[in-house]
């Protein structure tokens, strides 16, 4: 499991192996009258990493299945996008709510599992001659945007290294690495926290806590978004067997680089490299608790743009939340990416900062900006998260069959009145 974490974790790589991400089609799918339901980005679970780069691209690679489709690619990195990272057009929405199975066809659907959104994929010899239509397309997307969807329900602990048992008798097991939906996360990572946890109906069970298990207000300022460095995932099982996933760790908002806040004694952690330890680096096996955390604890990521870290808890001294509370991974780069590209200094960026819409809907549909923001650190991190992943399941291949048996139970065709 290290040699996964090391693989995950190095080349700066955005993605990792098991994460549902968005891939860009090689050519879009065409609605005839309205370019709002073209087809542009597919929902797929990277399978794998490729070190074949491109000509004058990034040199991170994955290999790509795409959902409803017998189909894989291999994708550079600029061609893909988190999961969080795109959202569908307004009218696009609308018109996939509607669709449904063909009762004549129904239950027999998977001939829809083999649809080709791709021209050529790699194992294709020769390009098809013809795109898809989008009324050809219309159900397997459909299908493939609600697998993508119902994998937000389910959450996997990954690679476990030890157990106790809580004062109140209930077991528990640490681990090192967590699924949580759609995004993959390791100890060490710095996450985004959902804002006003107070507001959440679950606070009263698995809210900031210190080691005492006594509730925390966090003194965060209203206007900065929070986040978490993970330093220990755990998983508690009740006398029921249902599991229940919390982390703790240390606790950070980001804050004007200028320093000017309102606790001047509050710690600034800026990014230093750090190379990871030779034992991992050339594939040694380490199974003492004490050598994976001097791994996990590597360095903080930078910063969102024009920000610093700022230290919310005390040093040396970790909170404790449930996992439902995780708004999802933290990209610092993902501004610049090719298909977002979005300029944090611009006038239209620094204009939303300082209205705090939030959420916005829009006649063509919803603004994306914030989304993508909050990817970034610059919003809070309430974006895009329409599930709370809260079932948990023992394989990641049990998550993808069973999201697909969600989804196709939502497209059972309307029974006749």
């Amino acid at each position: 499991m290290l040699s996964e974490l090391f693989n995950d974790t190095s080349s700066n790589r955005i993605f990792r192996r098991g994460e549902v991400v968005w891939a860009a089609l090689d050519e879009p799918i065409r609605s005839i009258g309205d370019s709002s339901l073209d087809i542009i980005f597919w929902p797929g679970l990277i399978v794998g990493y490729h070190f074949q780069p491109q000509p004058g691209s990034t040199p991170n690679c994955y290999k790509v299945q795409l959902f409803c489709s017998s189909q894989s690619q291999i994708y550079n990195e600029d061609q893909v996008l988190p999961y969080r990272g795109f959202i569908l057009s307004k009218v696009l929405k609308v018109k996939l709510e509607l669709v449904r199975f063909p009762p004549d066809l129904y239950p027999n659907v998977q001939n829809f599992c083999n649809f080709r959104p791709l021209r050529k994929s790699m194992s294709d010899l020769e390009s098809s001659p013809e795109l898809p239509t989008f009324d050809a397309a219309l159900l397997p997307y459909t299908w493939a945007i609600y697998i993508a969807l119902y994998t937000n329900a389910f959450f996997l602990p990954l690679s476990p290294w030890e157990s106790s048992t809580r004062s109140d008798d209930v077991p528990r097991s640490y681990f090192q690495g967590l699924f949580l939906g759609p995004e993959k996360f390791w100890l060490g990572d710095m996450v985004r926290v959902k804002p006003e946890s107070a507001t959440y109906p679950e606070r009263a069970h698995v809210g900031f806590m210190d080691e005492g298990d006594d509730l925390l207000d966090l003194n965060t300022t209203s206007s900065s978004p929070a986040f978490c460095r993970i330093e220990c995932i755990t998983i508690d099982k009740d006398k029921s067997g249902i599991a229940k996933c919390s982390v703790a760790g240390t606790m950070y908002e980001a804050v004007d680089s200028t320093g000017r806040f309102s606790d001047p004694d509050a710690a600034i952690h800026t990014f230093r490299s750090q190379p990871v330890p030779a034992s991992i680096s050339q594939g040694g096996t380490q199974s003492s608790k004490s050598s994976f955390l001097d791994f996990a604890h590597r360095d903080l990521p930078p910063p969102p743009p024009n920000k610093a870290w700022k230290q919310l808890s005390s040093t040396g001294k970790l909170l404790r939340f449930g996992a439902e509370l995780i708004a999802g991974r933290y990209y610092p780069t993902i501004l610049s990416h090719p298909l977002i590209q979005i300029d944090p200094t611009s006038p239209e960026v620094l204009d939303y900062l300082r209205s705090s819409k939030g959420y916005i809907e829009r006649e063509d549909g919803v603004d994306t900006l914030p989304f993508h923001l909050s990817l970034a650190g610059l919003e809070k991190g309430w974006m895009n998260c329409s599930f709370t992943p809260r079932t948990y399941l023992d394989s990641r291949v049990g998550i993808m069959q069973s999201s697909e048996q969600f989804a196709a139970k939502h497209l059972i065709p309307d029974t006749p009145t």
